[in-house]
């Protein structure tokens, strides 16, 4: 939690399982990391296994949701770098990463993921629905959040 690399270093060194183990709220270290930003510690964790980045904790939510919740443009670059299919991931309410930057008004972190998932040709998640039946464009259009709308909107 407070970004000690090298502790994080020792730990995982010692004891990798520790790495994929919850507390008691549901989240693992690279969700921790994530929501705090840091980025050292994330490619520590990421040496016991490429797939933590897919680790579902509470709600359903990997590391990725994690980093966009709280705006780590820096995380979600790096997340999205190193484990594309977790742009995939839906939570247990069908939120893609991309409903969840713009559900809490994190527009940067959008504009990365449209980004990244231009690069990835995985822009059909732009039209993907949650389990209410919204798109983006609809969670941006009802929380009247038109930055995020233009974001969503493919440039001409």
């Amino acid at each position: 939690m407070v970004g000690q690399t090298e502790i994080t270093k020792e730990i995982v060194g010692r004891k990798p399982g520790f790495a994929r183990e919850l507390n008691e709220n549901g989240f693992g270290p690279m969700h921790i990391a994530s929501a705090k930003g840091h980025v050292e510690i994330i490619r520590e964790l990421m040496r016991v296994g490429y797939d933590i980045c897919l680790l579902k904790g509470k709600d359903g939510k990997v590391p990725l949701h994690c980093a966009v919740l709280k705006g780590r443009v820096d995380v979600v670059k790096e997340l999205v770098g190193a484990c594309p299919e977790s742009v995939k991931e839906p939570t247990a309410f069908g939120e893609t990463a991309l409903h969840l930057a713009v559900k809490s008004n994190q527009i940067e972190a959008a504009r990365v993921l449209i980004e990244e998932m231009s690069m990835l040709v995985m822009t059909e998640i732009l039209n993907w629905k949650d389990k209410d039946g919204n798109t983006i464009l609809h969670q941006a259009t009802f929380n009247r959040q038109h930055e995020a709308s233009i974001a969503v909107l493919p440039a001409s």
